[in-house]
């Protein structure tokens, strides 16, 4: 028996086991359980067993080349493999679904694990420039006008990695500055740098969907509903941890709830608040660079209605196109920011590190879904949230503010 054909008659009696439970409407028994498990390794140990020869022939073919009479073969040029542009492509790429889609027969019980999935980003998809050229990049928080992307409060943020659990870590709270001229020999001066001790703790997000089994057998569909609801999701989570995280072993300190930011009270209205928020950021960290000012939606709809005495709007136009800002500083919309509060300032210090990379699992081994041809589909990682110079960022108080007198 070949082994493709060994590989078929473990399956069957897979299949055969999960039937009988389904018509018997219960769940697996332990012997069943035990049962499923051997039939599992043994599977999993032909699969390793054909992919090997599979690759053994292709390497045989490669090496003999096609032949003409009287020429040398000619050597076999693989071809490359290109990056997966999202989390969805790398999913229906890995090589756990593909095994589970030309090895897995329908009604066989599905589980899929694709761990560590990684993407790249296209930063120039119209690039027309030569190979060796340099392209262009842009910063958080400014508009690319060539290749426009909807800004975000995720990528104002910096992201990282990490390989720890728990950390104990320095946040500055202040830096005195002394630097001065000295002569040649005189005692050089010494500026200081006051700091707390914070702790960071990584912490599990995950989210599912149910799909159909024919569903996840179609590369487009799955892929589609990884990369806007299982992603989308997963990235609301995180900005609302970064904005509201409460702090303990379960989830991570916010910026909200970080002491040290730049308290601003509400004077006047909008414009005036986040005026002197700009301001005493400037006094209070020299050079900063402002990066981007973010407000509720309802905050950012006050200022785009504002209207002078004549009631000609005073920012953007509702059919006018370009960046919207407020005193030359981009302005970013978040549901999460909580309305009649706007951040301002540089967010580069807020970093948020992945110590485990996402990770898609799918699988059907309960009753319900399995009578109802069911698959549970589940992204989970785990990241790590640290604020390293809370006094960067203003948290100014905009609430009961109105649109400009006329």
């Amino acid at each position: 028996m070949s082994l493709k054909d060994q590989l078929k008659d473990v399956l069957a009696q897979a299949n055969t086991l999960a039937t009988k439970a389904q018509d018997e409407k219960r769940d697996f028994t332990d012997e069943e359980n035990t049962t499923i498990l051997d039939l599992k390794k043994k599977a999993d140990g032909l699969r390793e067993q054909i992919r090997n020869a599979d690759e053994a022939q292709a390497a045989f073919k490669a090496l003999a080349g096609p032949k003409e009479e009287g020429k040398a073969a000619s050597p076999v040029e693989p071809k490359p493999e290109t990056a997966a542009k999202s989390y969805g492509e790398a999913f229906v790429r890995s090589k756990a679904y593909e095994a589970f889609k030309a090895d897995q027969p329908h009604g066989t019980p599905v589980n899929i694990t694709a761990r560590q999935l990684h993407v790249k980003a296209d930063t120039a998809p119209l690039s027309t420039a030569l190979p060796g050229a340099i392209v262009p990049q842009m910063l958080p928080g400014y508009t690319d006008l060539t290749y426009p992307q909807p800004n975000t409060f995720l990528s104002l943020i910096s992201m990282g990695t990490t390989s720890s659990s728990y950390v104990q870590y320095r946040q500055l709270v202040a830096v005195t500055n002394n630097a001065a001229k000295v002569k040649e020999g005189d005692l050089k001066p010494l500026s200081t740098l006051s700091t707390n001790v914070a702790e960071a703790h990584a912490f599990t997000l995950a989210d599912g969907v149910k799909v159909t089994n024919q569903e996840l057998a179609d590369d487009g569909i799955i892929s589609s509903l990884i990369d806007t609801v299982l992603t989308r999701n997963l990235d609301s989570y995180k900005e609302n941890m970064v904005l509201n995280g409460t702090g303990g072993s379960d989830q991570p300190t916010g910026i909200l709830n970080t002491p040290g930011t730049l308290s601003v009270a509400y004077d006047k209205d909008i414009v005036h608040t986040v005026s002197h928020a700009i301001t005493q950021l400037q006094q209070l960290v020299p050079g900063i660079s402002i990066q981007a000012i973010v407000l509720n939606p309802v905050d950012n709809e006050a200022l785009n209605l504002m209207q002078d005495k004549n009631d000609r709007y005073l920012s953007n136009a509702p059919f006018a196109t370009g960046p919207f800002t407020l005193f030359g500083v981009p302005r970013i919309t978040s549901s999460i920011v909580p309305q009649g509060k706007a951040l301002v300032g540089d967010f580069h210090s807020v970093q948020l590190l992945r110590k485990t990379p996402l990770s898609i699992l799918a699988f059907n081994q309960n009753e319900d879904d399995a009578r109802h041809n069911l698959t549970y589909v589940r992204a989970e990682e785990e990241d790590m949230l640290m604020i390293r110079e809370p006094k960067r960022i203003a948290v100014a108080t905009i609430a009961g503010t109105t649109p400009a007198a006329k």
